[in-house]
């Protein structure tokens, strides 16, 4: 496996500087070698303080490193450096010069190309003016000595364009990977979104064919169950004329004459909820829809002192149904509600709501949208693990004798035939109030 260094400019600027020290280091140990040290107490100072500076360049924050005026000034001190160290030991026309080239190199780190211009500018001139200095009689314009300065300059410029370059790609990476995290997330969100709408639709399908299946056994016990009860009804009714009212069987035959027509009327309530789809659908205006079924309504609430509240959304798109299912729906959404409301101590309200929202169609393909129909009642909320059961026949929480079961399955049947949706929402703390139900339904 590879393992790789990385360094920031901070890092490359130290390990310059460590470079240039060691070079320095040698070139001093091969003069003193070979030509003598002018004062080799001086070298040892000058190395020694260079070292230093090094060393405590490593506790420099990074940002203040990388500024131009601190790189400015680590460069003059290291050209001054160098040039002391080369008037003490070889000589300004020796090759030892060669140590500005590494200095220009480190200058350049961090530096655009005008600054780098400057800097090129500002070794020349220091170099140029320690060899006029100390060797007047030098010939400037020698080829040997005029070629060092053009090299100078080439070399700021050059660090500096490579080093602005590798910021560039840097940045334009780090811009890529960014844009490629973003797009990863919104994929990810949308996978994740698709997923959930694939099990939405998962457990509705499921649900869909276990009320198929239930709504065509719910149709055969009711045809079997249908003759039977007329008989039953019929005989009890004919003999309850046939007696008075003294007879001792008279009561009984009254409690089989009411059952039977209870069970008449849920043998009604089976047969209508396993024929919802042989209907008749037309062009329907849903307000006003909404109001003939309210009407019978109206009345029951103002005898349990419960306010109803209607609050319908102008120029909704006109929508195909059959007005007497929807009619029966809200029917039946609504006298929920006013049994959820009747204990209350208020009375409680209820809201019937109508909206088209500009979301996408319900179905994959369509063009429309929908519109949505809520009912919203202030009464004692609904469990989780009600909920979850609600649309299911049979399914009751209302005592023996007042409740089928049957009718918010039969809405569930009804919204269902024309592709839509019906949901309920209801805060799952334990004591909480407030219950809506919402149905939404495709405009074709």
């Amino acid at each position: 496996m590879k393992t790789y260094i990385y360094l920031n400019q901070k890092g490359s600027i130290i390990i310059l500087r460590f470079t240039i020290f060691l070079m320095l280091l040698f070139f001093s140990i091969y003069a003193m070698r070979d030509e003598g040290i002018i004062n080799i107490n001086y070298i040892a100072i000058l190395l020694v303080l260079y070292l230093m500076t090094n060393i405590g360049l490593i506790f420099v924050p990074y940002k203040t490193v990388l500024q131009s005026f601190f790189i400015n000034i680590i460069f003059i001190f290291d050209v001054l450096s160098a040039s002391a160290c080369i008037y003490f030991t070889c000589g300004f026309d020796s090759d030892m010069y060669l140590i500005y080239f590494l200095i220009l190199f480190m200058s350049g780190i961090g530096q655009n190309v005008k600054n780098a211009l400057v800097v090129g500018l500002t070794g020349s001139l220091i170099y140029g003016g320690f060899l006029i200095r100390f060797y007047p009689s030098i010939n400037i314009l020698n080829s040997v000595v005029l070629i060092r300065i053009p090299f100078f300059f080439a070399t700021a410029i050059f660090v500096s364009f490579f080093v602005q370059e590798i910021k560039r790609n840097k940045e334009m990476l780090e811009e890529t990977k960014k844009s490629d995290k973003d797009e990863l997330e919104k994929s990810f969100k949308e996978l994740r979104t698709a997923y959930i709408q694939l099990q939405s639709t998962q457990t509705q399908l499921i649900q869909s064919e276990k009320m198929a299946g239930i709504g065509q056994l719910a149709s055969g016990v009711a045809h079997e169950l249908n003759n039977p009860m007329g008989v039953i009804l019929g005989f009890a009714q004919s003999v309850v004329k046939r007696i008075k009212e003294d007879d001792p069987l008279y009561m009984p035959l009254k409690s089989i004459e009411r059952e039977a027509i209870r069970c008449k009327k849920l043998v009604g309530d089976l047969l209508i909820f396993s024929r919802t789809g042989d209907t008749y659908s037309e062009i329907t205006d849903i307000n006003k829809t909404i109001d003939e079924a309210l009407s019978p309504i109206e009345t029951r609430t103002k005898l349990k002192n419960i306010e109803l509240i209607k609050e319908y959304g102008n120029n909704l798109p006109q929508i195909i149904i059959n007005k007497n299912q929807i009619q029966q729906v809200i029917v039946n959404l609504c006298n929920n509600a006013i049994d959820a409301c009747q204990d209350m101590p208020e009375g409680g309200k209820i809201t019937i709501r109508t909206k088209s929202p500009l979301h996408p169609p319900l179905i994959k393909g369509e063009r429309e949208g929908f519109i949505e129909i809520s009912v919203t009642d202030t009464g004692t909320g609904i469990p989780e693990e009600i909920k979850q059961r609600m649309f299911e026949p049979f399914f009751t929480t209302k005592e023996v004798g007042k409740g089928t079961g049957l009718g918010l399955s039969l809405c569930y049947e009804i919204i269902r035939k024309y592709n839509g949706i019906i949901e309920v929402e209801s805060p799952p703390e334990p004591g909480a109030k407030g219950t809506t139900f919402i149905v939404k339904l495709p405009v074709k």
